[in-house]
Protein backbone atom coordinates (compact mmCIF):
# COMPACT_ATOMS: atom_id res chain seq x y z
CA UNK A 1 0.00 0.00 0.00
CA UNK A 2 2.86 2.61 0.63
CA UNK A 3 4.97 1.94 -2.05
CA UNK A 4 1.63 1.69 -4.68
CA UNK A 5 -0.25 4.66 -3.11
CA UNK A 6 2.16 6.85 -1.49
CA UNK A 7 0.68 6.42 1.80
CA UNK A 8 -0.18 3.90 4.80
CA UNK A 9 -3.17 4.00 7.39
CA UNK A 10 -1.82 1.47 9.82
CA UNK A 11 -4.57 2.22 12.65
CA UNK A 12 -7.27 0.65 9.83
CA UNK A 13 -5.14 -1.99 9.37
CA UNK A 14 -4.82 -3.46 12.82
CA UNK A 15 -8.51 -2.78 12.99
CA UNK A 16 -9.27 -4.86 10.13
CA UNK A 17 -6.45 -7.61 12.20
CA UNK A 18 -8.33 -7.38 15.06
CA UNK A 19 -11.53 -7.56 13.73
CA UNK A 20 -11.01 -10.93 12.80
CA UNK A 21 -8.27 -12.12 16.39
CA UNK A 22 -8.86 -9.37 18.72
CA UNK A 23 -5.69 -10.09 20.67
CA UNK A 24 -3.48 -8.82 17.58
CA UNK A 25 -1.38 -6.27 18.60
CA UNK A 26 -1.46 -5.91 22.28
CA UNK A 27 0.76 -3.39 23.19
CA UNK A 28 1.64 0.40 22.20
CA UNK A 29 5.47 -0.82 22.23
CA UNK A 30 3.95 -3.64 19.36
CA UNK A 31 2.26 -0.95 17.86
CA UNK A 32 4.97 0.90 17.48
CA UNK A 33 7.23 -1.44 16.27
CA UNK A 34 4.85 -1.38 13.41
CA UNK A 35 5.47 2.17 12.53
CA UNK A 36 9.77 1.81 12.42
CA UNK A 37 9.20 -1.21 10.35
CA UNK A 38 7.02 0.78 7.88
CA UNK A 39 9.85 3.40 8.13
CA UNK A 40 13.01 1.24 7.78
CA UNK A 41 11.29 -0.44 4.94
CA UNK A 42 9.90 2.35 2.70
CA UNK A 43 13.49 4.47 3.30
CA UNK A 44 15.97 1.31 3.16
CA UNK A 45 14.14 -1.44 1.19
CA UNK A 46 16.20 -4.82 0.80
CA UNK A 47 19.61 -4.19 1.20
CA UNK A 48 20.97 -8.01 2.20
CA UNK A 49 23.79 -9.18 -0.18
CA UNK A 50 24.99 -12.82 -0.37
CA UNK A 51 28.71 -13.14 0.64
CA UNK A 52 29.61 -14.37 -2.95
CA UNK A 53 28.41 -10.89 -4.08
CA UNK A 54 30.06 -9.07 -1.67
CA UNK A 55 32.63 -7.34 -4.23
CA UNK A 56 30.04 -6.51 -7.09
CA UNK A 57 27.58 -4.67 -4.83
CA UNK A 58 30.70 -2.80 -3.20
CA UNK A 59 31.74 -1.94 -6.72
CA UNK A 60 28.30 -1.01 -7.78
CA UNK A 61 27.56 1.09 -4.48
CA UNK A 62 30.88 3.07 -5.14
CA UNK A 63 30.50 3.63 -8.84
CA UNK A 64 29.18 7.33 -9.17
CA UNK A 65 26.03 7.24 -11.94
CA UNK A 66 27.10 9.03 -15.28
CA UNK A 67 24.84 12.08 -14.29
CA UNK A 68 27.29 13.07 -11.77
CA UNK A 69 24.79 12.17 -9.10
CA UNK A 70 25.46 10.49 -6.19
CA UNK A 71 27.27 6.94 -5.81
CA UNK A 72 24.43 4.24 -4.84
CA UNK A 73 26.39 4.33 -1.31
CA UNK A 74 26.20 7.94 -0.66
CA UNK A 75 22.22 7.51 -1.15
CA UNK A 76 22.01 4.58 1.01
CA UNK A 77 24.11 6.15 3.66
CA UNK A 78 21.31 9.20 3.05
CA UNK A 79 17.99 6.88 3.99
CA UNK A 80 19.95 5.69 6.74
CA UNK A 81 20.32 9.33 8.40
CA UNK A 82 16.45 9.91 7.23
CA UNK A 83 15.59 6.95 9.31
CA UNK A 84 17.71 7.93 12.69
CA UNK A 85 16.20 11.34 12.40
CA UNK A 86 13.14 9.72 14.34
CA UNK A 87 15.39 8.19 17.49
CA UNK A 88 16.64 12.18 17.52
CA UNK A 89 13.43 13.01 19.47
CA UNK A 90 13.89 9.99 22.15
CA UNK A 91 14.11 11.93 25.67
CA UNK A 92 17.73 12.22 27.58
CA UNK A 93 16.40 13.27 30.72
CA UNK A 94 18.73 11.89 33.02
CA UNK A 95 21.92 12.79 30.80
CA UNK A 96 20.60 16.69 30.86
CA UNK A 97 20.40 17.13 34.32
CA UNK A 98 22.48 19.85 35.68
CA UNK A 99 24.04 17.20 37.72
CA UNK A 100 25.12 15.04 35.29
CA UNK A 101 25.84 17.37 32.15
CA UNK A 102 29.96 17.54 33.32
CA UNK A 103 29.83 13.27 32.92
CA UNK A 104 29.05 14.12 29.09
CA UNK A 105 32.32 14.40 26.74
CA UNK A 106 30.09 15.72 24.18
CA UNK A 107 27.23 17.63 24.86
CA UNK A 108 25.53 16.27 21.63
CA UNK A 109 26.17 12.79 22.21
CA UNK A 110 23.92 11.69 25.06
CA UNK A 111 22.11 8.06 25.84
CA UNK A 112 18.52 8.04 25.60
CA UNK A 113 16.61 7.04 29.46
CA UNK A 114 15.03 4.14 27.53
CA UNK A 115 18.96 2.32 26.66
CA UNK A 116 20.92 3.65 28.99
CA UNK A 117 22.29 1.07 31.81
CA UNK A 118 21.34 1.87 35.42
CA UNK A 119 24.15 1.57 37.99
CA UNK A 120 23.66 -0.36 41.12
CA UNK A 121 27.20 -0.12 42.94
CA UNK A 122 28.10 3.47 42.29
CA UNK A 123 25.13 5.82 43.99
CA UNK A 124 24.52 9.98 44.31
CA UNK A 125 24.27 11.51 47.54
CA UNK A 126 20.75 11.30 47.75
CA UNK A 127 21.13 7.50 47.23
CA UNK A 128 20.05 7.47 43.73
CA UNK A 129 21.50 5.99 40.81
CA UNK A 130 24.87 7.47 39.66
CA UNK A 131 24.56 8.39 36.07
CA UNK A 132 27.40 6.88 33.38
CA UNK A 133 26.92 8.19 29.76
CA UNK A 134 26.38 4.41 27.90
CA UNK A 135 24.10 2.63 26.01
CA UNK A 136 23.36 -0.84 25.27
CA UNK A 137 23.40 -2.28 21.88
CA UNK A 138 22.68 -5.44 20.45
CA UNK A 139 24.68 -8.00 18.17
CA UNK A 140 23.25 -10.15 15.46
CA UNK A 141 22.83 -12.99 17.91
CA UNK A 142 21.93 -11.33 21.14
CA UNK A 143 19.93 -8.79 22.35
CA UNK A 144 21.73 -5.79 24.62
CA UNK A 145 25.20 -8.10 25.16
CA UNK A 146 27.04 -5.01 24.22
CA UNK A 147 27.25 -1.84 26.42
CA UNK A 148 29.16 1.19 24.33
CA UNK A 149 30.36 4.13 26.70
CA UNK A 150 33.03 7.06 26.41
CA UNK A 151 36.30 6.99 27.96
CA UNK A 152 36.39 8.11 31.46
CA UNK A 153 37.07 11.31 32.86
CA UNK A 154 39.14 10.93 35.91
CA UNK A 155 36.55 11.94 37.75
CA UNK A 156 34.32 9.48 36.66
CA UNK A 157 36.48 6.55 36.94
CA UNK A 158 34.82 4.69 40.14
CA UNK A 159 31.30 4.96 37.84
CA UNK A 160 33.47 3.25 34.83
CA UNK A 161 34.39 0.45 37.00
CA UNK A 162 30.70 -0.03 38.91
CA UNK A 163 29.43 -0.47 34.86
CA UNK A 164 31.92 -2.91 34.90
CA UNK A 165 30.51 -4.67 38.29
CA UNK A 166 27.14 -4.43 37.74
CA UNK A 167 26.92 -5.58 34.13
CA UNK A 168 29.54 -8.24 34.66
CA UNK A 169 31.59 -6.97 31.55
CA UNK A 170 33.74 -9.88 31.19
CA UNK A 171 35.84 -7.83 27.62
CA UNK A 172 36.78 -4.01 27.56
CA UNK A 173 37.68 -2.82 24.12
CA UNK A 174 39.40 0.34 23.84
CA UNK A 175 39.63 2.34 20.54
CA UNK A 176 41.97 4.36 21.47
CA UNK A 177 45.64 5.21 22.25
CA UNK A 178 44.96 7.43 25.47
CA UNK A 179 48.87 9.22 25.14
CA UNK A 180 47.09 10.66 21.47
CA UNK A 181 44.39 12.54 23.98
CA UNK A 182 44.18 15.43 26.05
CA UNK A 183 45.12 15.27 29.28
CA UNK A 184 41.62 14.55 30.61
CA UNK A 185 41.68 11.02 28.99
CA UNK A 186 43.72 8.79 31.28
CA UNK A 187 44.54 4.97 31.64
CA UNK A 188 41.84 3.34 34.57
CA UNK A 189 43.36 0.29 34.71
CA UNK A 190 47.08 -0.44 36.37
CA UNK A 191 49.71 -0.74 34.49
CA UNK A 192 51.67 -3.13 36.63
CA UNK A 193 50.37 -4.51 40.69
CA UNK A 194 47.22 -3.25 41.48
CA UNK A 195 45.24 -0.23 42.02
CA UNK A 196 42.14 0.93 43.85
CA UNK A 197 39.48 2.87 42.06
CA UNK A 198 36.96 4.04 44.88
CA UNK A 199 35.17 0.71 46.29
CA UNK A 200 36.78 -1.37 43.32
CA UNK A 201 40.04 -3.20 43.44
CA UNK A 202 41.95 -4.30 39.84
CA UNK A 203 44.54 -6.36 39.82
CA UNK A 204 47.00 -6.73 36.73
CA UNK A 205 47.76 -10.29 36.23
CA UNK A 206 49.16 -10.71 32.65
CA UNK A 207 49.84 -8.59 29.19
CA UNK A 208 50.31 -9.55 25.88
CA UNK A 209 51.26 -7.54 23.19
CA UNK A 210 49.80 -8.33 19.85
CA UNK A 211 49.26 -7.36 15.98
CA UNK A 212 47.66 -4.17 16.19
CA UNK A 213 46.18 -4.85 19.96
CA UNK A 214 47.07 -5.41 23.60
CA UNK A 215 45.19 -7.79 25.69
CA UNK A 216 45.61 -7.22 29.69
CA UNK A 217 43.90 -9.77 32.07
CA UNK A 218 42.97 -7.93 34.94
CA UNK A 219 40.38 -9.42 38.22
CA UNK A 220 38.00 -6.49 39.45
CA UNK A 221 36.27 -6.83 42.92
CA UNK A 222 34.38 -4.77 45.35
CA UNK A 223 35.27 -4.03 48.57
CA UNK A 224 31.96 -3.73 49.63
CA UNK A 225 30.69 -6.83 48.37
CA UNK A 226 33.26 -9.69 49.84
CA UNK A 227 31.31 -12.05 49.11
CA UNK A 228 30.38 -11.88 45.39
CA UNK A 229 33.12 -13.34 43.05
CA UNK A 230 35.76 -11.43 41.93
CA UNK A 231 34.86 -10.93 37.69
CA UNK A 232 38.06 -11.43 35.48
CA UNK A 233 38.08 -9.24 32.79
CA UNK A 234 40.05 -9.51 29.15
CA UNK A 235 40.84 -5.36 28.36
CA UNK A 236 41.97 -5.07 24.59
CA UNK A 237 43.26 -1.76 23.32
CA UNK A 238 43.70 -1.21 20.02
CA UNK A 239 46.88 0.41 18.64
CA UNK A 240 47.05 0.48 14.91
CA UNK A 241 44.06 3.43 14.48
CA UNK A 242 45.91 7.08 14.45
CA UNK A 243 43.60 9.80 15.88
CA UNK A 244 43.03 11.47 12.42
CA UNK A 245 41.95 8.77 10.71
CA UNK A 246 38.02 8.17 10.45
CA UNK A 247 38.42 4.39 9.68
CA UNK A 248 40.69 1.52 10.91
CA UNK A 249 44.54 1.19 9.28
CA UNK A 250 43.59 -2.31 8.64
CA UNK A 251 40.32 -4.37 8.82
CA UNK A 252 42.03 -7.37 9.34
CA UNK A 253 43.34 -6.34 13.08
CA UNK A 254 39.47 -5.10 13.28
CA UNK A 255 38.61 -9.04 12.59
CA UNK A 256 40.95 -10.23 14.58
CA UNK A 257 40.50 -8.58 17.66
CA UNK A 258 36.22 -9.29 16.79
CA UNK A 259 37.59 -13.05 16.72
CA UNK A 260 39.19 -12.81 20.35
CA UNK A 261 36.50 -10.65 22.10
CA UNK A 262 33.91 -13.47 20.75
CA UNK A 263 36.10 -16.58 21.82
CA UNK A 264 36.29 -14.83 25.67
CA UNK A 265 33.08 -14.38 25.34
CA UNK A 266 32.01 -17.55 24.92
CA UNK A 267 34.39 -18.89 27.50
CA UNK A 268 32.80 -16.79 29.95
CA UNK A 269 28.88 -17.95 29.33
CA UNK A 270 27.64 -14.62 30.59
CA UNK A 271 28.04 -10.90 30.96
CA UNK A 272 28.74 -8.46 28.55
CA UNK A 273 31.21 -6.17 26.29
CA UNK A 274 31.77 -3.01 26.87
CA UNK A 275 33.26 -0.91 24.04
CA UNK A 276 34.39 2.35 24.66
CA UNK A 277 36.24 5.17 22.64
CA UNK A 278 36.96 8.76 22.77
CA UNK A 279 33.41 10.06 22.52
CA UNK A 280 31.28 6.89 22.58
CA UNK A 281 30.19 6.75 18.97
CA UNK A 282 32.79 7.30 16.35
CA UNK A 283 34.87 4.59 16.54
CA UNK A 284 32.69 2.06 18.90
CA UNK A 285 30.16 2.31 15.90
CA UNK A 286 32.14 1.21 13.02
CA UNK A 287 33.61 -1.71 15.49
CA UNK A 288 30.11 -2.88 16.75
CA UNK A 289 28.77 -2.77 13.19
CA UNK A 290 31.82 -4.98 12.04
CA UNK A 291 30.66 -7.50 14.29
CA UNK A 292 27.54 -7.50 13.62
CA UNK A 293 28.24 -8.61 10.09
CA UNK A 294 30.74 -10.97 10.82
CA UNK A 295 28.35 -12.61 12.97
CA UNK A 296 25.61 -12.40 10.48
CA UNK A 297 28.38 -13.87 7.79
CA UNK A 298 28.53 -17.19 10.16
CA UNK A 299 24.67 -17.42 10.74
CA UNK A 300 23.41 -16.72 7.31
CA UNK A 301 26.38 -16.53 4.76
CA UNK A 302 25.22 -13.06 3.92
CA UNK A 303 25.71 -9.51 4.60
CA UNK A 304 23.53 -6.10 5.48
CA UNK A 305 25.63 -3.57 5.96
CA UNK A 306 22.26 -1.22 6.39
CA UNK A 307 20.65 -3.61 9.06
CA UNK A 308 23.87 -3.17 11.06
CA UNK A 309 23.89 0.62 11.06
CA UNK A 310 20.04 1.03 11.63
CA UNK A 311 20.12 -0.92 14.22
CA UNK A 312 23.29 0.71 16.23
CA UNK A 313 21.50 4.20 15.34
CA UNK A 314 18.39 2.83 17.13
CA UNK A 315 20.06 2.97 20.35
CA UNK A 316 22.82 6.19 19.82
CA UNK A 317 21.95 8.29 16.13
CA UNK A 318 26.00 9.29 16.26
CA UNK A 319 27.01 6.29 15.07
CA UNK A 320 28.71 6.02 11.87
CA UNK A 321 28.05 9.56 11.27
CA UNK A 322 29.36 9.80 7.39
CA UNK A 323 29.66 7.81 4.61
CA UNK A 324 33.34 7.23 5.14
CA UNK A 325 32.43 4.84 8.07
CA UNK A 326 29.88 3.06 6.11
CA UNK A 327 32.19 2.65 3.27
CA UNK A 328 34.66 0.83 5.11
Amino acid sequence: MGKAEGKVDVFRCVQQLREQRVSMVQTKEQYSFLYEALLEGLLCGSTGVPVESIASRVHSLRDHETSGCNSALEKEFKALQRFSELFQLLPCREAEKPRNQAKNRKPGILPADSCRPILMSSVNADGSPAYINAVFASTYTEEERIIITQLPFPTTLVDFWALVWDYTCTSVVVLNELQELDKTYVQFWPSQGEDDYGRFHVQLISEEPGAGFTTWTLVLSNRQQPKKSAVEIQLHQLTDWPMQQHVPTNPDTIISLLGKVETHHRQSQDGHILVTCWDGASRSGIFCAAGFLCEQIQSEGMVDVSQAVRMLKRRRRQFIRNVVGADF
